[in-house]
């Protein structure tokens, strides 16, 4: 039996208040904090009826405000403020506002529902959210409402660089993902027009967030509707479904404008506010995982092993493993993929292969992999190599692309275990039919015993020709000529020039044919080979996208006169057999009658 230890454990530990700058805020589950809002009015000409509105915190335990001359109000979201009143003013006025709060962690399972909420202005569009056609094609895919909001909040985040440069600076998601950098509210944006567009009631948050560098600062981050629940993710921080406690909400809105208001009767007034202060008083650590992997692995050198790391609870993860290096600085283990990023709803395994390269014969060796996780988690697994084995490295063949929702069919040689880099698929056997969810590349990885086969695909939206099939000769050898047979079908209702190639060690056959509408049509190619052994072939036709199928074949050497006269009295036999099977076949049926 494995033995198994616990990666991340859920613990409620308090926190004394002295170690708070050592907090690790994607871990907090609790805290008690005390916030401070402050500035001044200054008259630059004397002022009458001077009235401010400043957001607080939404869920406030006990608040207290100077002067004396204020009210809660509500803006049109129903956000709640401050407002503090002036009757006139002829000096610079200073206000205090001072909120004391506990803040749990976001959990969406735990989140109240909102059932009255009108969905439509969480749906808009406003000029400065519209998407580029290429942002467009980011953004679709086949997946419900937290899958799709989990990858882009991934896609957002590793997309954009964060730029202070841009603080302030109001621009279109298009000059974002033009500039490939931005703030907090540019990640917001960016993420907000991604989800709209796939009609994803999506709104707004301006708070306050902890960041391990400066402290609590402004921050903002969205939350989409999903079951009548307001579910938050942040993109600049890779934070989702479950938003940890440092997370402080003023308001939530449809529309990226989080402004205060100042009204005045006469004369001239400047406000000027001042960072808010927080204290933290109290707070508890926890995390929303718990993962479990094998401590220790056994392996051989030149072999290949199925990592399985199982985590359970709720939000998004992303795991990355690092190899051992020797003296050289050279990795002792091949990882594939070296990070993986899943949404854990419930539970989740992330799955990894490991291969291990050639030992010397009497040389044995343990490699510490280092794990790190979303929250900074690090931990390490030792493998243990001895002795050598022999890795095959086996080429998946398949189409290099496929439109969105169209099936893939992998045939594997043997049974084994087919999993995914993008996401959560695992599959058994030796077939497989696979139907990615969204555009762009997706890689898969198949191990059996000592086999380690990859395949990558690009998932499209659209394509002119399809490779239906490719036949490809039992026992190719050295200068003999052989054939290819492309099975080619035209998608389009229209003739097409169809441009269909051949690529084999260094040599490229083309031809150039008229397809009519909806034709399928077989295209054959002759090839030859020089040289023995294993040779990569790639299929191919002229698209909208790279449109080509690969595949391996092995090259035999020239058989010798005696061995090509008994293959060819073998062929005259399973012919003869063949041609007694069908007489005897008609002669039963007319004597059936």
């Amino acid at each position: 039996m494995k033995k198994l230890t616990v990666f991340l454990l859920i613990t409620l530990l308090f926190i004394p208040i002295s170690q708070a700058q050592e907090i690790n805020s994607k871990k907090l589950v609790y805290g008690k904090f005390r916030i401070i809002i402050s500035g001044k009015i200054i008259p630059l000409e004397p002022s009458q009826n001077v009235k401010i509105r400043v957001f607080i915190p939404q869920n406030y335990s006990s608040i207290s405000v100077s002067p004396e001359t204020w009210k809660i109000v509500k803006d049109e979201y129903g956000n709640k403020m401050v407002e503090i009143f002036w009757k006139k003013i002829t000096s610079s006025q200073k206000y205090t506002i001072i909120v004391t709060l506990g803040s749990k962690a976001f959990n969406w399972k735990e989140l109240p529902k909102d059932k009255d909420v009108e969905v439509v202005q969480y749906k808009q569009l406003t000029r400065n959210l519209l998407p580029t056609e290429e942002m467009k094609l980011i953004s679709f895919g086949n997946e419900d409402v937290l899958e799709k909001a989990s990858r882009l909040t991934f896609w957002v985040h590793n997309y954009l660089k964060y730029d202070e440069n841009y603080s302030g600076i109001l621009r279109s998601v298009k000059e974002i993902y033009e500039s490939r950098r931005g703030v907090c509210s540019d990640y917001s944006l960016l993420l907000t027009s991604l989800l709209r567009f796939q009609e994803i009631p999506t709104r707004f948050v301006f708070g306050l967030a902890f960041n391990p560098h400066k402290g609590f600062v402004p921050h903002s981050w969205i939350e989409v509707l999903y079951k009548n629940k307001w579910v938050p993710f942040d993109p600049t921080w890779l934070e989702g479904i479950f938003l940890d406690a440092t997370h402080i909400k003023f308001a939530t809105m449809p529309i990226d404008n989080f402004t205060e208001v100042i009204t005045f009767k006469g004369g001239k007034v400047e406000w000027i506010k001042e960072d808010a202060k927080v204290e933290i008083l109290e707070y508890k650590e926890g995390n929303p995982f718990v993962c479990y992997f094998p401590e220790e692995v056994k392996m051989k050198g030149n072999s290949v092993y199925l990592l399985n790391i199982s985590c359970k609870g709720e939000g998004l993860e992303l795991l990355k493993l690092i190899s051992c290096v020797d003296k050289k600085g050279k990795p002792v283990l091949q990882i594939f993929p070296t990070e993986k990023f899943l949404i854990v709803n419930g539970s989740s395994n992330f799955l990894f292969a490991v291969k291990s390269r050639k030992l010397d014969k009497k040389v044995s060796l343990i490699c510490p992999v280092i794990l790190t996780d979303n929250f900074g988690t690090t931990k390490s697994i030792n493998f243990q190599i001895s002795d050598n084995s022999d890795v095959k490295e086996i080429l998946l063949e398949g189409p290099s692309s496929v439109v969105l929702g169209k099936e893939i069919k992998l045939q594997l040689p043997v049974e084994g275990v087919l999993f995914s880099a993008n996401d959560s698929m695992v599959l058994k056997g030796k077939e497989f039919k696979l139907k990615p969810k969204v555009f762009g590349i997706h890689v898969y990885y198949f191990l059996s015993q000592n086999i380690l086969g990859k395949y990558k695909v690009d998932v499209v939206p659209k394509k002119m020709f399809e490779i239906v099939q490719v036949l490809k000769p039992s026992q190719p050898r050295i200068g003999e000529q052989f054939n290819i047979t492309v099975t080619l079908r035209n998608l389009e209702n229209m003739y097409q020039n169809g441009v269909v190639y051949v690529k084999w060690d260094g040599e490229n056959k083309t031809q150039n044919l008229i397809f009519k509408p909806r034709e399928i049509r077989n295209i054959t190619i002759a090839l030859a080979f020089n040289s023995p052994g294993k040779k990569l072939i790639e299929v191919g036709v002229r698209d909208l996208y790279p449109n080509t199928y690969f595949f391996e074949i092995e090259v035999f050497k020239q058989e010798s006169l005696e061995k090509k006269a008994f293959s060819f009295l073998n062929k005259i036999m399973e012919f003869l057999k063949n041609l007694f099977e069908f007489i005897r076949s008609v002669i039963f049926t007319l004597f059936s009658f």
